[in-house]
């Protein structure tokens, strides 16, 4: 459970419905890792991610750990409700590691597998983000990991 008792699934769309998605609101530079807060007035929640925005073929897809007062950290992509079936992660020579569950403009990762791209991501220099459709590849694209500790350390 995560902020006020949703589920990994819900916390997700939560804040897939909370965060900007265009580049005119969008106040972080594309392929940077950046730390920003979002207060929702309804519930009175605070939620803060660790974040990149990627541009690809027209379509921004923005990849964050979310971050609330539990200190909990899902790892989740979101896109402009395109057609995602699988989306991997590998951070350097390590294992890729697979979304536990993707839908329409969501892939997220199960609190296991969050945990431990948390803790490649602050030891690494490179990830390979790859998310792929029913009959293409959507996104493949390796990023940096510089920056991302500086980032994520704001949260603590």
């Amino acid at each position: 459970m995560f902020l006020h008792g949703l589920s990994v699934r819900t916390f997700a769309v939560f804040l897939a419905a909370l965060l900007p998605m265009t580049a005119t609101s969008r106040a972080t530079p594309l392929n940077s890792w950046e730390f920003q807060c979002i207060h929702d007035i309804e519930s009175g929640s605070k939620v803060c991610t660790t974040e990149m925005h990627l541009m690809e073929s027209g379509v921004e897809f923005v990849l964050y750990f979310a971050h609330t007062h539990k200190g909990t950290s899902p790892f989740v992509a979101i896109g402009d409700e395109l057609p995602f079936q699988v989306m991997q992660v590998q951070v350097d020579d390590k294992e890729p590691i697979l979304a536990e569950t993707c839908e329409t403009g969501t892939c997220f990762f199960d609190k296991s597998s969050s945990r431990l791209l948390l803790s490649q991501f602050k030891k690494g220099g490179t990830a390979r983000i790859t998310i792929s459709a029913p009959n293409n590849t959507l996104l493949d694209r390796e990023v940096t990991l510089l920056g991302f500790s500086a980032a994520y350390g704001q949260f603590r």
